[in-house]
């Protein structure tokens, strides 16, 4: 031992064969001087001796210390730690907020579990607040917090809200995934068949409004020929208007055209 103070595996290997000695002290000393790994090590002691409260305060820090996955994993332990034994601190609004706020790089699963939580125990005002709290801070993951919104809308019986929400965020390049759960979204709850009427007759009423034109390409996206003429009857009515074309809106067109299979155009 004195030739390798400092080795992790041999420190561990100590603390293993101490505790099951009884000698806790001692196995709780040759843990703390492992390092890096003593934090997860000194979580899982303090769990096998029942002391959950000091297993509690080393998982916080884990959550503190360490990347992504290792603090996800210490997140997920920690919530059914504190609902398992009421420790009060960490079942707290206050303390997931602190969590996700110290690193959203970093806390996005923390963050998406937390949420998972709430919606299980039907803390759906609270689960809301989170997700409107954090929505800007994590790039990419537009997805995660718009289905959220809406399944927490949609099971309070909100649906009229959910439905704005979704409508409000409309994306003309969502994935065909994503394209299919906004659809179909709207056929379960009955409203597939008002939103298709609606943009057709947004579109037919003013063909020049290019954000109709583009929710009334993206219902005909997969129809080659509908998708052209669409296009067509925009140029038309744009021209007639002398309203120019941005170069984002083009880009828009273009790509539309080019995934129906009518690049030519």
């Amino acid at each position: 031992m004195e030739r390798y103070p400092g080795d992790a595996e041999i420190l561990a290997k100590l603390s293993e064969l101490t505790e099951r000695l009884g000698r806790f002290d001692k196995a709780e000393q040759f843990i703390k001087a492992v390092k890096p790994e003593n934090l997860r090590l000194l979580a899982a002691f303090y769990g096998r001796r029942a002391n959950y409260e000091k297993q509690a305060e080393i998982l916080e820090r884990v959550l503190e210390n360490s990347g992504p996955e290792a603090s996800a994993e210490a997140f997920t332990v920690l919530i059914n730690l504190a609902k398992n034994h009421d420790l009060k601190k960490y079942r707290t609004a206050e303390f997931y907020r602190k969590i996700i706020s110290r690193d959203p790089g970093g806390a996005f699963t923390v963050l998406r579990r937390y949420v998972e939580k709430l919606k299980e125990e039907k803390n759906f005002a609270e689960a809301l607040r989170i997700l409107t709290e954090n929505k800007g801070k994590f790039p990419g993951a537009e997805s995660f917090f718009l289905q959220s919104e809406v399944s927490i809308l949609s099971e309070q019986g909100n649906v009229r809200e959910a439905e704005k929400i979704y409508r409000a965020a409309f994306n003309p390049f969502w994935t065909e995934e994503e394209s299919e759960e906004f659809y179909g979204f709207l056929r379960f709850n009955d409203r597939f068949r008002a939103y298709e009427s609606e943009i057709k007759n947004a579109f037919k009423k003013n063909p020049a409004d290019f954000q109709a034109a583009v929710r009334f390409l993206h219902l005909e996206r997969d129809d080659a020929e509908t998708v052209e003429k669409i296009v067509r009857r925009v140029e038309t009515a744009r021209a007639a208007q002398k309203i120019k074309w941005s170069a984002e809106e083009l880009l828009t067109v273009s790509q539309f055209l080019i995934n129906a299979g009518a690049g030519d155009t």
